[in-house]
């Protein structure tokens, strides 16, 4: 009876790893896809503003 609730327990345990394992790679993607984004608008944002030196410059 111990052994098969041993077993069990062993089963739920390595159940539990996997989805623990799941979960931080999915939080890790996420987080790189934030950074990313934010990235992004950096760069745009620093594209206006050379666009408007450029416009200056061009007056």
């Amino acid at each position: 009876m111990k052994n098969t609730e041993l077993e069990k327990a062993f089963e739920d345990i390595k159940d539990l790893n996997a989805k623990c394992d799941n979960m931080l790679t999915a939080h890790v993607l996420s987080v790189q896809e934030g950074e990313v984004r934010n990235a992004k608008l950096r760069l745009s944002k620093l594209v206006r503003e050379v666009d408007k030196c450029i416009a200056l410059l061009n007056e």
